[in-house]
């Protein structure tokens, strides 16, 4: 009968594998999936921004025509918009379309936020005729909004 000569990693040896090897495996799993959470955030980031831009867009809060002027007051919605690079137009019920940007005030040099207003007036119009007419605006992204005069007589 022989004996079994067999010898083996102790036990303290073989712990102290077993905790290297769990310890590497974990830092390099932390590492790769940091790596793919921060290539995810900056790709999302990236895609909001310009969702957000191409998506920014106004709405008339209130249009109406009070003696010779027009007052309206817009409402901002996702993104910030550059009102410097609004146009202006004003529609006739008729057909007729007029460039009023340079007869408008009050919105110009602002840049609002989501839920921001600005007020606007357009001087030199007679309320007695627009029945039906409209202003409409057109942001930097080439969104279009319109919103119909009320109070004419």
């Amino acid at each position: 009968m022989g004996i079994n000569k067999r010898k083996g990693v102790s036990p303290v040896i073989a712990t102290i594998l077993m905790v290297m090897i769990t310890v590497g495996l974990v830092a390099f799993s932390y590492s790769f999936f940091m790596g793919v959470v921060k290539k995810s955030k900056e790709t999302t980031g990236t895609a909001i921004g310009e969702i957000t831009e191409s998506q920014s867009f106004v709405s008339f809060d209130m249009l109406s025509c009070n003696d010779s002027h027009i007052i309206g007051v817009l409402r901002g919605h996702m993104g910030n918009i550059d009102m410097n690079k609004t146009d202006y137009y004003y529609v006739e019920s008729a057909g007729g379309v007029s460039n009023i940007g340079s007869s408008v005030s009050g919105c110009d040099n602002t840049n609002f936020a989501p839920g921001d207003t600005c007020k606007f007036t357009y001087d030199g119009h007679d309320c007695g005729d627009c029945s039906g007419d409209s202003i409409r605006v057109i942001l930097a992204n080439g969104r279009k909004e319109s919103g119909t005069i009320s109070g004419c007589h």
